[in-house]
């Protein structure tokens, strides 16, 4: 395993269960219908993300918001 692939790992995990978060596309899809009434009430699309899925993951919170999706779905999305 190499460093970059450790750090990016670190953010995969349930805040409350330890347990790396796996997510479906449906699940993705009902969480995106969901994101975008979030993202017009002002809230970031990773913190969507976060909330939603109850996690935390510094890594995405701080990805620039282009690239987010991106980074779900390489990162939670099976």
């Amino acid at each position: 395993m190499t460093l970059s692939h450790a750090v990016q790992s670190l953010g995969a995990f349930s805040a409350k269960s330890g347990k790396q978060l796996i997510i479906d596309k449906q699940q993705y899809e009902e969480w995106r219908r969901y994101a975008n009434f979030e993202v017009l009430k002002g809230k970031k699309v990773a913190q969507s993300f976060c909330d939603y899925f109850d996690i935390i993951d510094y890594i995405m919170i701080y990805t620039a918001r282009d690239n987010v999706e991106q980074y779900i779905c390489k990162n939670y999305v099976r």
